[in-house]
């Protein structure tokens, strides 16, 4: 199984990260501005960039400063299925962000 794996120092404190992960106005700002997200657990992220590369992501973890969990539910065939998770773990007012992609 391959697995991807980030450790990410972040100048901000986590409620700002987790805030970047779960709304549209913050993933706009980060990896593609056209995306539309419905914001509750269980909703779809449905992110469109450049040619067919348009994946859909369920948010199945929510836990507010803390972890983000989405799994692709559509729109790229090679991460069907995968699940993304961010942690987010405090340090003096920063974030760690520790992602996983598998």
């Amino acid at each position: 199984m391959k697995q991807i794996l980030h450790a990410v120092h972040i100048h901000v404190a986590p409620s700002r990260v987790y805030r970047s992960l779960t709304t549209g106005a913050g993933l706009a700002a980060w990896w593609t501005t056209q995306v539309e997200i419905d914001e509750e657990l269980g909703g779809v992220i449905r992110f469109t960039f450049a040619g067919d590369f348009h994946p859909q992501m369920r948010q199945t973890t929510l836990e507010p400063d803390r972890r983000v969990e989405w799994r692709c539910v559509g729109g790229h065939a090679n991460w069907q299925d995968n699940t993304f998770t961010f942690g987010l773990d405090e340090r003096k007012g920063e974030t760690l962000l520790m992602f996983a992609q598998h």
